[in-house]
């Protein structure tokens, strides 16, 4: 009785489609409550598979005639549906912008690059399963049907749930942002000699005066790190980063002191140049000709300030074999950039890079020769080991289960391994050292629960820290400020006020702040740190942003 009843079931199955139309759907309903359930998220997932029978609805109500276009819509829907609920489970949002364009930079991946592939490829082959209904409702249904999909959509907005296809819809409206803003990039064009002049300056204010004449300077990016990963090492994680916090208590450390933007490209070059930047500038360019004609533009950089005043000034690359990175840090005014032996080259993601600890190992080794040979110099170095989604087993943290941990534990130990050579050398004595970072910790789940950092934004405090020889450790309160003080500042250590420049941010040894070192960019978002936590500025803007994207028509040739 009970297999009767089996397969008058399946036969009645079959009369309204076929079976791999079934095999699609259950295989799609699968693919998405399982990022939902490891999120703990059940009742989203519910959601998704309400939007997945919103979308098989306009499917039916296409109609029998159209049956291509009806494959094709569930093709692309359900390719979109699943592949932004995994987005959103290893990165915390639907797919952005900034996601897309940086996949110029696939290999920063690192390890969780497999994932990633295997989410595409899967997604595509369930997407193009074929369908095939063999009945299809009456028109009066078709439109029944459609009502109930325009309901849930309007239900699900008022909810202030996101469901994968608003999420599109976003990404959709931030290209629309985009283009608009390129337009108002594009409108300035004409006026570009008068934008030039407007920003330019002579001079850099000084807010303080140290005794050493002509001091060496060292600078040390760490790759996306907020000032809240070193606070955990005190409050949740003894033992993380104790070198940091260390150093933290002997340096003069900066606090309410916020990234100006983000991701890398933007972070460094702004941060030399104290400049935003509304582009990566490699977009388009397919070759290091292209992307130095990109920068090649009025403003003056740090490299060249200090070049022009006597010293010699270098840059430690950790991706060599990135054919967009290393490229675009040749044009940013430095006399040598440079990765050392290839030999110490570790693979990562498919690509050699230098680990945390062959990176600083290098910046020391060339800080000695140069001081050895007596010549003034400016080295920086980007580390890059604690890249979100790479888990780095170089140094584990505790049993090594937490891939946050890992690498920040990691990052810890390479700049332990630094700091006790250079306090060991004559460089303590004439040698500014500086520890921060390019941009803040992307928000991604993982990091987010790590860290009890929880935000929708690419914006947060991050390190500073400054020791200078002889100089007493104290806290400086940058009360909102941002990176786009950097360049000002180490010129005011430097002792050098007087030369021509077009930065936004002015030495944090001012008491008064310039109008722009409060305000951060991130692709078409303006966040304001005045008050010293994050607020979002709509995107009908101001009159400030107005003038800041009147200096992105400046900061690159697009």
């Amino acid at each position: 009785m009970k297999e009767r009843y089996m397969m008058t079931f399946f036969t009645k199955m079959r009369q309204y489609a076929s079976p791999v139309t079934y095999l699609k759907l259950l295989l799609t309903v699968l693919l998405l409550m399982t990022p939902n359930l490891l999120e703990g998220a059940p009742a989203h997932g519910i959601l998704e598979v309400g939007e997945l029978v919103a979308l098989y609805i306009v499917v039916l109500a296409i109609g029998k005639h159209l049956r291509f276009l009806g494959w094709l819509v569930s093709s692309l829907l359900t390719f979109l549906i699943v592949a932004q609920e995994w987005v959103r489970l290893f990165s915390g949002t639907y797919t952005t912008k900034i996601m897309l364009d940086n996949l110029v930079n696939f290999s920063a991946l690192g390890t969780s690059a497999p994932k990633y592939i295997a989410l595409i490829v899967g997604a595509i082959v369930i997407a193009l399963l074929p369908i095939s209904f063999k009945r299809f409702p009456t028109a009066p249904w078709r439109v029944a049907g459609l009502l109930m999909v325009a309901v849930f959509f309007f239900g699900a907005s008022h909810t202030g749930r996101k469901t994968a296809i608003m999420g599109t819809g976003d990404l959709v409206n931030e290209y629309q942002v985009a283009a608009e803003t390129s337009r108002k990039i594009a409108a300035n064009e004409k006026h570009k000699q008068d934008i030039v002049d407007s920003f330019e300056k002579n001079s850099i204010k000084d807010g303080v005066q140290y005794k050493l004449k002509k001091p060496n300077v060292i600078v040390i990016f760490a790759e996306g790190t907020s000032q809240t990963v070193i606070d955990q090492t005190a409050s949740k994680y003894p033992g993380l980063m104790p070198n940091l916090q260390a150093f933290e208590q002997q340096s003069q450390s900066v606090t309410n002191y916020f990234n100006h933007t983000a991701p890398t490209y933007k972070g460094l070059r702004g941060q030399l140049f104290s400049s935003h930047q509304y582009y990566e500038g490699y977009e388009g360019a397919t070759t290091a000709k292209q992307i130095k004609a990109r920068t090649d533009t009025p403003l003056i950089g740090l490299p060249q300030i200090l070049r022009k005043n006597g010293y010699w000034t270098g840059f430690v690359n950790p991706e060599p074999e990135q054919n967009t990175f290393t490229p675009y840090l040749k044009t940013l005014g430095f006399n040598s950039v440079f990765s050392g032996d290839e030999r110490n080259w570790k693979n990562y993601g498919g690509q050699r890079v230098l680990s945390d600890q062959v990176n600083l190992n290098l910046l020391f080794q060339k800080a000695t020769e140069l001081n050895t040979k007596n010549k003034s110099f400016f080295l920086g170095s980007y580390t890059v080991q604690t890249h979100n989604s790479w888990n780095v087993t170089d140094n584990p943290y505790g049993d090594g289960s937490n891939a946050v941990l890992n690498k920040f534990h990691n990052l810890d130990t390479a700049f332990g391994e630094f700091l006790n050579q250079f306090m060991k050398s004559p460089l303590k004595d004439n040698t500014i050292l500086i520890f921060t970072t390019d941009h803040a910790s992307f928000p991604s789940p993982d990091y987010s629960k790590t860290m009890n950092d929880y935000r929708n934004y690419f914006v947060s405090p991050v390190p500073l820290m400054i020791r200078y020889p002889g100089a007493k450790a104290k806290t400086i309160d940058a009360k909102g400020r941002n990176s786009l003080d950097l360049a000002p500042t180490i010129l005011d250590l430097m002792n050098i006020q007087r030369t021509k420049n077009y930065f936004l941010g002015t030495s944090l040894y001012t008491a008064k702040p310039t109008e722009y070192d409060r305000m951060t960019e991130v692709g078409p978002d303006f966040y304001s740190t005045v008050t010293g936590k994050v607020d979002w500025i709509p995107r009908k803007g101001t009159k400030l942003t107005d003038e800041i994207l009147k200096f992105d028509t400046i900061s690159l040739n697009m």
